[in-house]
């Protein structure tokens, strides 16, 4: 049987329905939303739902039993053909000629109707405002302010809280969990993740993290067939606020919100990409595009990684810190004291442990009020006092 040609093929891919080669099979789907459901031919099924049928995405899926595919692999899968006899089939119904070879007797069908692209999905960031000023509900945020940070960074930590519109969620399965909003630039809220902390600010790991467009789309208010997400950095509009600033890049939203307890926010934004696979050219692209100065601070055991898509990117204007680097090779990272995953703010918390109280530190926690030290300071300097106990 001769090869079929390439653009014949990319021509069959093109009109093949999968609603019209699955209905041919003598399968009765049923239609729910934009898509479709009936039992698979697979398995010995015999519950409507598991078998699906996605006309926008031209493909079936079987969540029982695995199977899925696009037309060419239902008809190869289905009727035991082979991937040429297939493209002949599929050929055959949408009238597409390839050569002489008699075609298979089918059903007529019209070639798939071209779909219209999918929409951007964004939402208005004032969405996240009724989960703010929940710290005490909050274990990760409580957890942060108990930090034995300094009194600035302290505040910083408070007002960044609320710069970074980091929230709480307040009722449901997430409830407690920690909300990071991604809103960008424009101040358009692209969309939130929901994720559980322990009281030790470690992150829950018996618990996946949520998305709203996914909560929102099981509750139909969010159509994923004619709308979609593009995500962004965690802190990405604040880079709107302060221009000239460095931008810091780590992995996860709870180090870049730690960090920002350390900086001044006009000279250095700290941003989270939400994990080492997700350090891409798209991601990166309104900074880029924004000919902005970016500084990569991966986890310890992501260096390489993030070096590698760096050098792919190629971005002129970015950099690897050395902070990351071993101690015996200049860095700042103590494999031994911070661990085989630890990142920047891992270091930036061990460093402030190092440095010794103050004598205003000692006595405000003496006091039971730690946060009381930079007033207690302000008093001795002010009266020339000197702690006698």
């Amino acid at each position: 049987m001769p090869k079929i040609k390439d653009d014949i093929v990319e021509k069959i891919k093109a009109s093949a329905n999968i609603v019209d080669v699955v209905e041919d099979a003598g399968i009765t789907l049923h239609k729910s939303g934009v898509r479709y459901f009936g039992l698979c031919p697979f398995h010995a099924d015999r519950n409507i739902g598991s078998f699906t049928v996605n006309p926008r995405m031209n493909i079936y899926m079987c969540f029982s039993c695995g199977a899925k595919g696009d037309p060419i692999k239902f008809v190869q899968e289905h009727y035991g053909k082979s991937y040429q006899e297939a493209l002949r089939y599929l050929a055959a119904m949408y009238n597409i000629y390839i050569d002489d070879t008699p075609a298979p007797k089918v059903i007529k069908r019209e070639p798939r109707a071209p779909l219209p692209p999918l929409q951007w999905m964004v939402w208005d960031y004032t969405i996240v405002k009724p989960y703010l000023h929940h710290t005490e509900d909050n274990v990760l945020l409580t957890w942060m302010l108990n930090l034995p940070l300094l009194p600035e960074h302290k505040r910083n930590l408070k007002n960044n809280i609320e710069w970074y519109m980091v929230g709480t969620s307040l009722k449901g399965y997430t409830q407690g969990w920690v909300i990071w909003p991604q809103v960008d630039m424009d101040l358009k809220l692209r969309d939130m993740k929901f994720m559980k902390y322990k009281t030790d600010g470690h992150r829950d790991k018996a618990h996946n993290p949520n998305w709203m467009s996914a909560m929102l789309a099981k509750v139909g208010q969010f159509n994923p067939d004619t709308h979609r997400v593009r995500r962004c950095l965690f802190g990405l509009h604040l880079a709107a606020l302060h221009k000239d600033a460095e931008i810091c890049l780590v992995e996860s939203e709870k180090t870049a919100l730690l960090c920002s307890a350390f900086t001044d926010p006009t000279k250095r934004i700290w941003m989270a990409v939400g994990g080492l696979q997700f350090l891409t050219a798209d991601m990166l692209d309104p900074l880029i595009k924004a000919n902005r100065y970016i500084v990569l601070f991966p986890d310890a055991d992501g260096r390489d990684k993030w070096q590698d898509v760096m050098d792919a990117i190629g971005y002129e204007r970015m950099s690897m810190t050395g902070a990351m680097r071993p101690v015996s090779e200049g860095g700042q990272y103590d494999p031994i004291k911070d661990g085989p995953k630890a990142d920047i703010a891992d270091i930036m918390i061990r460093l402030m442990s190092d440095i010794p109280e103050t004598e205003a530190e000692k006595v405000a926690r003496m006091l039971g009020a730690p946060d009381k030290a930079e007033a207690i300071q302000y008093m001795m300097d002010k009266l020339d006092l000197q702690r006698v106990c």
